[in-house]
């Protein structure tokens, strides 16, 4: 059993016929017919004529995979499903309020570094700024992003209910004031709202206070033990060095320890639950993300504890979480995790009880 193709030429080798081409025959003896018609359905004149015929194995094509511009799905649908976040970067966080899920990326040329997205995962909206962590009053999204773009690193706010950037309330209407004259800051940078405030943590540099009306910086301040903050019902979260949740005043002092989560060993962002019983920390040292009851009380651990910062070779284990960043529970009670690799890019959603229900992965970097 062969492929085989048949073209006719003239007697000057030009081609006046291609008979057919990698057609099927079966082994044995086979005879094809020329009717002595050329490509245009005309008869030839008479002469002599070579046939010449390849045949070769029949060639199969699998195809593995496309994941150029990836996404859930990757093309826009009347449901709202677009690019899922950046393609030169990776997830960051997840910011919750209400029935409202907002998720955040970096390393943004295509696709979106903030898209607000539904109960089922539908994008609502997206806008093309990338950002390393946000928050959400009743009526906008905070974003804190270290720009490439603008090489410092801003504050934008958008309105949930539609996504358009809305400049802030200062003489200048400045759609993105400037936190810190430079980008200098690490992935676990963090943003909350709370006590009328925005706070923008960075971690080992410093915490500071702006004003969610106008973008001003209302206070530097030195907090070498802080490593994150959030905010849940107006109030204050924050998670100190040695595992420590803790509630800040309107000042950003301790006002209370609540727990202390052992056994971590690279502590990056804490997530509260609506309710405030339940508390999530992502550690990249083990690559797990710990969530725990009142009073700090275990419940269960997403992810095997590996090291390193990539995937392993081999068979992919979607329930193993490498590099989680932002995690955070939304009104159903799921836990959202964003996983800082350039890699698979992957947003995942977790129920109440540690079960992975639904995962979102990111759009290449131009081609695979």
């Amino acid at each position: 059993p062969r492929d085989v193709t048949i073209a006719i030429d003239d007697a000057a080798g030009r081609r006046v016929r291609n008979l057919f081409g990698q057609y099927p025959r079966e082994a044995g003896a086979v005879t094809d017919l020329w009717d002595c018609l050329d490509d245009a359905g005309n008869p030839v004149a008479p002469g002599r004529y070579t046939a010449s015929i390849v045949h070769h194995r029949p060639i199969e094509l699998s195809l593995y995979n496309s994941v150029y511009s990836s996404a859930t799905p990757p093309w826009v649908t009347e449901a709202g499903s677009k690019l899922w976040g950046a393609n030169h970067g990776h997830p960051t966080s997840v910011a919750t309020r209400g029935e409202t899920t907002v998720l955040f990326f970096t390393g943004t040329e295509g696709g979106s570094g903030i898209q607000r997205i539904n109960d089922q995962g539908i994008i609502q909206w997206t806008d093309g700024n990338e950002f390393l962590d946000g928050a959400l009053d009743d009526t906008y999204a905070y974003g804190l992003s270290r720009s490439s773009w603008q090489n410092r690193t801003l504050l934008f706010r958008f309105r949930l209910d539609n996504g358009h950037l809305v400049p802030f309330d200062d003489e200048a209407r400045t759609p993105s004031p400037a936190l810190l004259p430079d980008p200098s800051i690490p992935n676990t940078s963090s943003l909350a709202l709370a006590h009328g405030r925005l706070w923008a943590l960075f971690p080992g540099r410093a915490l500071l206070q702006a004003d969610p009306r106008t973008g001003a910086v209302l206070a530097t301040a030195e907090a070498p033990e802080l490593l994150a903050v959030t905010d849940r019902n107006g109030r204050l979260y924050a998670l100190r060095a040695g595992g420590a949740v803790v509630l800040l005043d309107e000042k950003g002092a301790v006002a209370k320890e609540i727990f202390r989560v052992a056994g971590l060993q690279a502590p990056r962002r804490l997530g509260v639950s609506h309710d405030e019983t339940r508390f999530a920390v992502s550690d990249g040292g083990s690559n797990q993300v710990f969530v725990l009851g009142v009073g700090g009380k275990p419940a269960f651990a997403i992810g095997r504890p590996r090291a390193g910062g990539e995937r392993p070779a081999g068979a992919f284990v979607r329930d193993d979480l490498i590099q989680p960043l932002g995690a955070d529970f939304d009104h159903l009670g799921r836990l959202w995790v964003a996983e800082g690799v350039g890699t698979c890019k992957r947003v995942t959603c977790w129920s109440a009880d540690g079960t992975l229900l639904d995962q979102f992965w990111g759009q290449a970097d131009y081609g695979a």
